[in-house]
């Protein structure tokens, strides 16, 4: 947020894009996400894992900016972009397993109540 109030207050206008998380070669998301289901065996799912995020595949962020680029009006605003579903961080690990063949143990802390 910071970068982005600093580019506001230069010379040129500029539009403000921001996606929760980016699902794609290259993105840390991405690559945080494949590295623990790649690499980890066992995977514990801590209690964040559970909170609800809106990932957008790379290829979806490059239509935003090609349009963004393409549509002057823009100019001077910010946007939150997101892809059609909304998902835990859970269940974007545990599809990423079963889209890679991957066999990992998924251990969900209980909480204690």
């Amino acid at each position: 947020m910071q970068v982005a109030e600093e580019l506001k207050r230069g010379p040129v206008p500029v539009t403000i894009l921001r996606a929760a998380i980016i699902i794609g070669s290259g993105s840390a998301s991405y690559e945080i996400i494949r590295h623990l289901v790649c690499r980890i065996p066992v995977l514990v799912i801590p209690r964040w894992a559970r909170a609800q995020c809106q990932p957008i595949a790379i290829r979806d962020v490059i239509k935003y900016l090609l349009g963004a680029l393409e549509t002057h009006e823009t100019a001077g605003m910010d946007f939150d972009i997101g892809g059609p579903e909304i998902l835990t961080y859970e269940l974007m690990l545990k599809t990423f397993a079963q889209v890679l063949h991957k066999k990992v143990l998924f251990l969900v802390r209980r909480s204690h109540t």
